[in-house]
């Protein structure tokens, strides 16, 4: 999956996302832990990026599939509500 800016990719990251490729926009800077970092050229980052205002952190991660009741169990754990999605065409 395509993650765009720290808070998301920190997020990510904490919900057990395993970052494949960290990244980041010459100049600015971010730490966190990725198989491969790669720095990029203003240009090309804001080619890349899908928002308007480029946070300048992009990264393609892995995320382990659960089971439904894996699902459940988490969401009642972390005290959130599941939302579950099928068919999503256009998620932007």
């Amino acid at each position: 999956m395509l993650l765009e800016g720290p808070r998301v990719v920190r997020q990510a990251v904490a919900a057990g996302v395993h970052l494949e490729i960290l990244a980041l926009r010459e100049g600015d800077e971010f730490t966190i832990a990725a198989d491969r970092t790669v720095v990029l050229t203003r240009g090309l980052f804001h080619d890349l990026s899908q928002t308007q205002t480029p946070q300048g952190v992009l990264a393609v991660g892995r995320a382990r599939l659960s089971s439904p009741a894996e699902a459940v169990a988490a969401a009642r754990a972390a005290g959130w509500p599941l939302v579950v999605l099928d068919g999503v065409q256009d998620p932007g």
